[in-house]
């Protein structure tokens, strides 16, 4: 199917999305209403089963609950949780790099670790004068703590800490001159370990630079972020970040603008892919799964959606009828039918899902043929053998709604077809079973035979 990429974004979709179209949220835990556990700490999955999530009384830290999923939300198990109100060190940051380790740490240089998925827990101290931000394990042997005073004056407040025998024990080692207010750290591989470095510009506004660490805190360099705080990276080269910028208007009253950026060339330089003021809505966290599909959270139920790396992002409703506004605050994508959102408020856990055969796999199936997928400027669709024409081809807009369904009817030559003027642009277009799709030479006009 010739196709002027001007005027189009397509994307090929197998009728068994026909019912789902994008997927959809539903809700995978809510903590069994036990609403002390006010505060989340974080959310990992290691595979699109397996999951853990921790969470604490962020008022007056009265104890710590973790959950954990072998079966992708179906069910959640509460592996450790504080029956009795009692103080506990604040956590901050957990790591979950297997079915059986986890470590979190926290306040006054505590560490919290199970070696059984959570059935059996210990807990020790390495240092009482600091607290630990971040940790961050490789592998099941190798990793490192991160920390310093609660609020560090200098670089020489902070201290690293490694482990090689999965976290059983631990040792100071030097650390590089580093910038202060280091945060948000992602571990994009063995070698790879990225974070923020927050400043204030001359007019008091927050800004970020990306740190990159390397080879285990050998070495480090910053490159420019773009602007918003959340960031992610599929590889050294690929990544996104997500945030907001404010302007004020003629009464003085802030008006928040959504800011997406994408990199392929690990951050030396940016391209703005959103930058609008919808709804007045904040941008949260993004998350990407490939270098194609991805989310980014909002608030007020709003959740964007990407098939082709954020150059088009699709407004999809999040709840049909949410409790209250939901703000975003993690999104983790295990995989290409499976993403995980905790919202704000009492931090309940939401589950995306569609039909396990995306468009990617039916573009390899031996019977249908999409050639290419996503589309370039043109489109082909074959199907090996004789197969029965059924069902109708959609085509969807922009926004993900559906604007044109028509059946497929035999012509008189005995092949299935239709003819279609559209006025206006299209996302993709369902098509179930079809053998041929070319374009007509009157714009906006496509037949499919």
């Amino acid at each position: 199917m010739k196709i002027l990429t001007t005027f189009f974004f397509i994307f090929i979709f197998s009728s068994v999305l026909q019912s789902q179209d994008f997927g959809k949220w539903t809700l995978s835990d809510d903590k069994n209403g036990i609403k002390r556990f006010n505060s989340v700490v974080d959310f990992q999955c290691i595979d699109t089963l397996n999951c853990m999530q921790l969470y604490q009384n962020g008022n007056i830290t009265y104890g710590y609950l973790v959950k954990r999923t072998t079966d992708g939300g179906e069910t959640w198990k509460n592996v450790y949780i504080d029956t009795v109100i009692k103080t506990r060190p604040r956590i901050f940051s957990f790591s979950y790099p297997n079915k059986k380790l986890f470590i979190a740490v926290g306040d006054s240089g505590i560490v919290i670790r199970s070696t059984d998925n959570g059935e059996t827990w210990e807990s020790f101290r390495i240092d009482t004068s600091v607290t630990f931000g971040t940790v961050i394990m490789y592998d099941e042997k190798d990793g490192f703590i991160f920390g310093g005073k609660p609020l560090p004056e200098s670089a020489k407040d902070y201290k690293l800490w490694k482990t090689r025998d999965g976290g059983k024990t631990w040792f100071e080692t030097p650390i590089l001159d580093l910038p202060l207010n280091i945060n948000n750290f992602q571990m994009v591989n063995r070698d790879l370990i990225m974070a923020n470095v927050t400043y204030l510009d001359s007019k008091g506004n927050y800004k970020y630079n990306i740190m990159k660490i390397y080879n285990d805190w050998t070495s480090w360099y910053t490159v420019p972020h773009p602007g918003g705080y959340y960031r992610h990276f599929l590889n050294e080269n690929i990544g996104w970040t997500s945030g907001n910028r404010r302007t004020k208007d003629s009464a003085g009253i802030d008006t928040p603008f959504q800011l997406i950026h994408h990199t392929t060339d690990g951050g030396k330089t940016w391209t703005k892919q959103r930058d609008t003021n919808y709804l007045n809505y904040y941008l949260g966290p993004v998350q990407f799964y490939d270098k194609n599909f991805g989310f980014c959270g909002s608030i007020e139920n709003l959740m964007l959606m990407t098939f082709d790396g954020g150059k088009h992002w699709l407004h999809t409703e999040f709840l049909d009828k949410p409790m209250s506004p939901l703000h975003i605050r993690i999104i983790r994508v295990p995989g290409p039918n499976i993403a995980f959102a905790v919202s704000g408020g009492y931090n309940w856990v939401y589950k995306w899902t569609r039909p396990t055969t995306s468009a990617a796999e039916q573009s390899q199936s031996p019977e249908l043929r999409i050639t290419p997928n996503p589309a370039g400027d043109y489109i082909d669709i074959a199907v090996a053998g004789n197969r029965t024409l059924k069902n109708a081809v959609k085509v969807y807009n922009v926004l993900g709604v559906c604007m044109v369904t028509h059946p497929l009817t035999p012509s008189k030559g005995g092949q299935t077809g239709l003819f279609i003027v559209f006025t206006f642009v299209f996302f993709y277009i369902d098509t179930p079973n079809v053998r041929k799709v070319t374009e007509k030479s009157k714009k906006n006009s496509v037949a499919v035979y």
